[in-house]
């Protein structure tokens, strides 16, 4: 210890060199703590926007005629267990995913027959479903739509995480027409 002690102090640029190192090192951890924050508050006021245009008729219209962009409001999605109440868009491009969570275009509109696919967050952007791995048998996940509204069904618990993916998915029961 007293070797560097003493390298330091006749050193002045390994001196500057920790300095700076230790700046860089603070703003890294910071950045690393706050990253996860700023995209939940993100998400929060783009949530708020999204759900004012989601009782629109212009939006009525548009979903029924399957015209709906890229990041447009889609469904609200409750799953009362996980305590998520949040609206999904229309698609899954980044930009798109920034409000929590999208739907699949190619797959079927929510409250139509067959799967509909959403994509969502596990740990930014209001992580809501971040604990979708703890849904079971029955549990249900209620969707609002701009034209109706229906109720899905676990079916089936979720699967363990993809060896390559990540990602959790429980089956799920389409309602009943």
């Amino acid at each position: 210890m007293d070797a560097l002690v003493g390298y330091l102090r006749g050193h002045r640029g390994a001196r500057r060199g920790l300095s700076v190192s230790s700046v860089v090192l603070v703003l890294v951890a910071v950045g690393l703590i706050g990253y996860p924050v700023f995209t939940n508050l993100y998400e929060d006021w783009l949530q708020g926007r999204l759900g004012r245009q989601l009782d629109t008729k212009d939006l009525a219209d548009r979903y029924r005629q399957r015209s709906l962009g890229d990041g447009d409001p889609l469904t609200d999605i409750k799953i009362p267990k996980l305590g998520v109440s949040t609206t999904v868009v229309e698609g899954t491009s980044s930009g798109a995913l920034r409000a929590g969570a999208g739907h699949y275009p190619q797959s079927p509109l929510p409250c139509e027959g067959g799967n509909v696919a959403i994509a969502g967050h596990r740990t930014t952007y209001g992580k809501p479903f971040a604990d979708v791995d703890k849904l079971a048998v029955g549990d249900t996940i209620d969707l609002e739509t701009p034209v109706g509204s229906c109720i899905y069904q676990v079916s089936r618990p979720p699967s363990s995480p993809g060896r390559t993916t990540g990602r959790w998915w429980p089956t799920i029961r389409p309602p009943q027409p």
